[in-house]
């Protein structure tokens, strides 16, 4: 059995460390969780990765074998099932590469352990330009600074979200798409926002990179922004990601984000494990890890969520639930339960929709 180290006061906890408790142990505990998940993942993907292959059957000039086949398939077998992933949950990632006209609206309710709940109401509304060949849209409503979202602010989880009190932050940007295909995506955006009462004016571009490597996808993002009344920011994501036994799907995202207007920088290391149930359900399971560089500890927050996500009634209309158990620095890493609820509807057009991997997919 392996021993499972857990944040001090947590139920969970079965023995003490027979040193002084200390901010110091988190991060070191929670890194090397991270450094044996990826050290394991890494080693159950090469024994059967198409490069060892290749070595051992190197094709004629010209020629094809059955090795570039599998590995042919195995790329495509991949780039559908991040891409299903990403367009059921519509993550910031799809978001920020759709250029389609449509409208989205979206009601939350979030609610913590000691925090009462919070409600919040939101809309975007994208529009493809026509006579631009699908590469300049226009966009209106509460996440107009086009690819942000719930977690883009700094710290970047739920609570800091809901206690922002953006829900007046609406405003109108235009993006235009230089190039957008599987393999690279570039995009200059900018316009206006109202916040905390006064009109900001923001723009900077975005560049995604995807690499190929066989068993392993990597997706790496490059985004700065300028906002007049904060300054800059600038954003690294990088997503590691491959398919796993059991239909289901793995990204491993470190990201490190840098904003003038706060002290310090920010950085985070996410664990995602998707897991289709069905074309209309679908599960998600986090392990997400917020790091501060000006607290004494760096580790802001742990969390672990599970995220239930189904279609009801209709294909443009979704139920989310997400329960979540978390550890705050500031509560001294107690645990604290929360939940959140998400009904989530769009209208118009979407990028067409991903090729479905899932245990239903022989049968369609």
């Amino acid at each position: 059995m392996i021993p499972v180290f857990t944040p001090p006061g947590s139920p969970l906890c079965r023995f003490r460390f027979p040193l002084k408790r200390t901010r110091y142990i988190q991060p070191v505990v929670h890194a090397l969780a991270m450094i044996l998940l990826l050290a394991g993942l890494l080693t159950m993907g090469s024994a059967g990765s198409p490069a060892r292959a290749a070595d051992q059957e190197i094709p004629p000039s010209g020629g094809t074998t059955k090795v570039d086949q599998y590995q042919e398939k195995v790329s495509q077998v991949i780039l559908n099932s991040a891409d299903w992933m990403d367009s059921f949950f519509r993550t910031d990632t799809y978001e920020s590469e759709s250029n389609k006209t449509r409208i989205k609206v979206r009601l939350d309710a979030f609610s913590e352990e000691g925090e009462g709940t919070d409600f919040k109401a939101r809309f975007d509304f994208r529009l493809n330009l026509p006579g631009t060949e699908n590469r300049l849209n226009l966009l209106i409503g509460h996440n107009s600074d086009d690819d942000s979202s719930d977690e883009e602010s700094p710290g970047g989880t739920d609570r800091n979200s809901f206690d922002s009190n953006e829900d007046d932050d609406v405003g109108m940007a235009l993006e235009y798409f230089f190039r957008d295909d599987k393999f690279q995506n570039i995009k200059l955006s900018g316009g206006v926002r109202w916040r905390d009462s006064s009109l900001v004016l923001w723009g900077g571009p975005r560049h995604r990179k995807l690499w190929d490597l066989g068993i392993w996808d990597v997706r790496m993002e490059n985004r700065v922004r300028y906002y007049t009344d904060e300054g800059f920011d600038y954003r690294l994501r990088t997503d590691f990601e491959r398919p796993v036994p059991g239909e289901l799907f793995l990204r491993i995202r470190p990201e490190f984000s840098w904003y003038e207007s706060e002290s310090g920088v920010f950085y985070k290391l996410q664990g995602f494990l998707y897991h289709p149930l069905s074309r209309n359900r679908a599960l998600e399971y986090q392990f997400n890890n917020y790091f501060e560089s000006d607290l004494d500890s760096q580790l802001a927050e742990t969390n672990l969520r599970v995220r239930y996500r189904q279609r009801i009634w209709r294909d443009w209309l979704t139920l989310e639930v997400a329960p979540q158990v978390a550890w705050y620095e500031e509560q001294d890493y107690h645990t604290t339960l929360g939940i959140l609820v998400r009904l989530e509807g769009w209208f118009g057009r979407w990028k067409k929709e991903k090729i479905y991997t899932g245990p239903e997919a022989k049968d369609q």
